[in-house]
């Protein structure tokens, strides 16, 4: 079953079963993120590990991803990108997921790589609750996150974000048919507060479904280091896409 399928029926689980899946099924997400999971930025480092129950954290679960990684330009949202990934294969195989903007694992550190975010996850304690048609979504329409209200972008405003912010916006590059300007909404206090950097995130999840719907043509590119890059009030520039 391709990845996109994922895209248009998962829905964040928040109440799990209390025991954690089995081996068989850790050992499936392990191999996904080491031989399948395509990072945005490869050239930045990241690691995982996967614990028990964190008290601190918002959701609770009988196990939580952890992710870590090295703070270079662009590892927030390298690092969306690459876990919902995970978060579609999860759904895929039966789990229920959900990103989880506050806790922090006792591990400050995995392989010299910085704490970034949660995801918890483990069996849905109600099943039938962990997904839904594409009518339930609560989004933004189309006109509101591309200046082009390109339909090809459905996929990116189905996904998940902090309070449901959906920071993302996308501008078409004249005389690049195919190529867009990538935007991150800044958010207003208190918004600002609550999400604080997870914004960042959101953006690598958004581009996240837009390379699992279109992975032969999916292209990102950062902003060269010291360009101009392009501006847009009330956003920050994230970078380019090609789908």
């Amino acid at each position: 079953m391709p990845l996109s399928d994922a895209i248009y029926t998962r829905k964040a689980v928040r109440a799990f079963e209390y025991a954690p899946p089995d081996g068989d099924v850790l050992d499936g997400i392990r191999k996904f993120i080491i031989e399948e999971a395509k990072p945005l930025l490869p050239r930045i480092r990241f690691a995982y590990s996967i614990t028990d129950r964190i008290a601190s954290a918002s959701v609770k679960s009988p196990l939580h991803i952890a992710i870590y990684s090295e703070k270079a330009p662009g590892y927030l949202t390298n690092a969306g990108f690459i876990f919902e990934q995970v978060c579609l294969y999860m759904h895929q195989a039966g789990l229920g997921c959900c990103w989880v903007g506050m806790g922090k694992p006792d591990q400050k550190a995995v392989d010299g790589e910085e704490f970034v975010i949660l995801i918890a996850f483990g069996t849905p304690k109600v099943p039938e609750l962990a997904k839904r048609d594409v009518s339930e979504f609560n989004r933004k329409p189309l006109a509101m996150i591309s200046d082009t209200a390109d339909k090809r972008f459905e996929p990116a405003r189905l996904a998940p974000s902090a309070m449901n912010s959906q920071p993302w916006y996308f501008a078409a590059r004249a005389g690049e048919p195919d190529c867009f300007d990538v935007y991150c909404k800044k958010a207003a206090f208190p918004m600002s507060v609550m999400v604080g950097s997870t914004n960042r995130i959101d953006i690598g999840i958004a581009l996240s479904h837009l390379y699992a719907q279109y992975p032969e043509s999916f292209a990102f590119e950062l902003p060269p280091e010291g360009a101009a890059s392009p501006e847009k009030k009330g956003f920050i520039y994230i970078g380019k896409v090609k789908i």
